[in-house]
């Protein structure tokens, strides 16, 4: 987004990965074989990218 962005290595890690915020999106995504990153600079805006494998269902 081009909103304020953030530093992503001042936000405080959680004690568990549910709900839905940064560290919930990062543990599903781990969960099924993907990854989730977080790109963000305070004053210029935040990028957010999560990546899961493609599974085909050949039935």
């Amino acid at each position: 987004d081009d909103g304020t962005g953030f530093d992503p290595a001042a936000v405080p890690a959680r004690s568990h990965a549910g709900g839905f915020g940064l560290a919930g999106m990062r543990a599903r995504a781990e969960r099924i074989a993907g990854s989730f990153t977080v790109e963000s600079e305070p004053g210029h805006g935040t990028a957010v990218s999560a990546r899961v494998p493609l599974v085909r269902d050949d039935h």
